[in-house]
C-alpha cells in the first residue's frame, strides 16, 4: 500500500506533464498558422521556381487562419484570457471597422475585417502563455523565422534571376521559393536580427547559435536593400536595450561598446 501511494502521485504528474506538453505543442502550432497566415501569397507562379497557383496560395494561407482558431478554442475551450492594453487598443479598433465595412463599405472588405477579429480572438485565446518563462511564443516565432531565412537562401541558390529581381535600378533579394517582394524579406529578416540580438542579451541563446542566426540574417535584410526594416530595427533594439539598461550588465556593456563604434 504504501509503495501503492508513492507510485499514483508520479505517474498522475506524468500525465499532467504529457497532457501540458501535448497542450503547449499545439499553441506553437497555432502561432505558426497564425504566422502563415500573414506570408501573403504576392506575385503568380511565374515568380517562383515551383509554380504554385494563386488561388491555392492564397487557400492555404486564409485557411491556415481558421485552422489556427480551431485550434486555438481546443487548446483554451473555456476561453480564459488575461487583460492585455494592447489587444483591447487593437480589438476596439477591428470592432469599429467591422461595423463601419458593414454598414457603408463592399463584401470585400468585411470579409479582411472579419479575418481581423479573428485573428485579434486567436491572440486573446493564447494570452495565458504570454508570459511564460521558457518563451514558447518567441521561440516558435524565431523557427518560422529562420524557416523563411532558409527558403531565401534555398531559392537564391537555385534560381539567382528569380530570387534578385531588378527594382529601381538595383536587384534585391525576394522569394524565389515562396513570393515575396524584397520590402517583406527586409521585415522579416530585420525581426530576425533583432530577435536573435535580443535573446542573446538576455542569455536566452548562446553565442554560437545566435551567430549562426545573425550573420546570415543581416547579409539577407542588406540583400533586400530596405532602409526602412533597418532603421525600424536599429531603433526597436535601441528602445529595447534601454529598458533593460539597469538591470543586465550585458546589456550595458553591448550600449557603451556600440557607442565607442
Amino acid at each position: 500500500m504504501t509503495a501503492l501511494a508513492v507510485v499514483m502521485p508520479r505517474r498522475r504528474a506524468a500525465v499532467e506533464l504529457t497532457t501540458e506538453q501535448r497542450q503547449l505543442r499545439r499553441v506553437k502550432v497555432v502561432w505558426a498558422l497564425l504566422f502563415l497566415n500573414v506570408l501573403s501569397f504576392a506575385g503568380t507562379s511565374s515568380d517562383i521556381i515551383i509554380p504554385v497557383p494563386h488561388k491555392l496560395g492564397q487557400v492555404i494561407t486564409q485557411g491556415a487562419l481558421v485552422t489556427a482558431v480551431l485550434l486555438a478554442l481546443s487548446v483554451n475551450p473555456r476561453v480564459k484570457v488575461r487583460p492585455s492594453l494592447f489587444l483591447g487598443l487593437y480589438s476596439t479598433l477591428a470592432l469599429i471597422t467591422l461595423m463601419m465595412s458593414v454598414r457603408f463599405i463592399g463584401l470585400g472588405t468585411t470579409y479582411r475585417a472579419f479575418r481581423l477579429v479573428a485573428f485579434l480572438a486567436v491572440l486573446w485565446l493564447l494570452t495565458p502563455w504570454w508570459k511564460r518563462r521558457d518563451l514558447p511564443l518567441l521561440r516558435t516565432q524565431l523557427k518560422f523565422l529562420t524557416g523563411i531565412m532558409v527558403s531565401l537562401y534555398l531559392g537564391l541558390a537555385i534560381s539567382p534571376s528569380k530570387a534578385l529581381t531588378m527594382n529601381a535600378g538595383s536587384r534585391r533579394l525576394g522569394g524565389a521559393l515562396w513570393p515575396m517582394p524584397a520590402t517583406q524579406v527586409g521585415h522579416y529578416m530585420a525581426e530576425l536580427t533583432g530577435l536573435t540580438i535580443l535573446l542573446w542579451l538576455c542569455r536566452a541563446l548562446d553565442r554560437r547559435k545566435a551567430l549562426m542566426l545573425l550573420v546570415p540574417a543581416v547579409v539577407a535584410l542588406l540583400l533586400s536593400h530596405t532602409r526602412t526594416a533597418l532603421v525600424a530595427m536599429v531603433v526597436g533594439l535601441l528602445v529595447a536595450c534601454l529598458s533593460m539598461f539597469s538591470g543586465s550588465r550585458r546589456v550595458r556593456r553591448a550600449l557603451g561598446a556600440t557607442a565607442v563604434l
